[in-house]
């Protein structure tokens, strides 16, 4: 996401993330345009609840992998997407003790 697409397309990404068990969203990827303060991840949450999602932020990707250990069961399955770094939720999220 970006801050631009997040703001243009909020209403659809929440839509879309309401069926969820639970939305961890963390902050938007600024890649290539600045923090103009027009949004922010805890609109998306407040956007998913209004809808009657659950979802919730976290701060980093660490308060994410801890929210998802507490909340998945044996049987869950963890669909983990976004930009940049994002490819290290994963490892965060089978190693506990990070």
């Amino acid at each position: 996401r970006s801050y631009t697409r997040t703001r243009e397309l909020l209403k659809d990404f929440a839509a879309a993330l309401i069926r969820s068990d639970l939305c961890v969203v963390v902050d938007i990827y600024a890649a290539r345009e600045p923090d103009l303060g027009q949004v922010h991840a805890r609109d998306l949450v407040q956007a998913i609840r209004e809808r009657g999602g659950n979802a919730t932020y976290a701060d980093s990707f660490a308060a994410a992998a801890q929210l998802a250990r507490q909340q998945a069961a044996p049987e869950d399955v963890l669909l983990v997407m976004g930009a940049g770094d994002i490819a290290a939720l994963p490892d965060l999220l089978l190693s506990p003790d990070r």
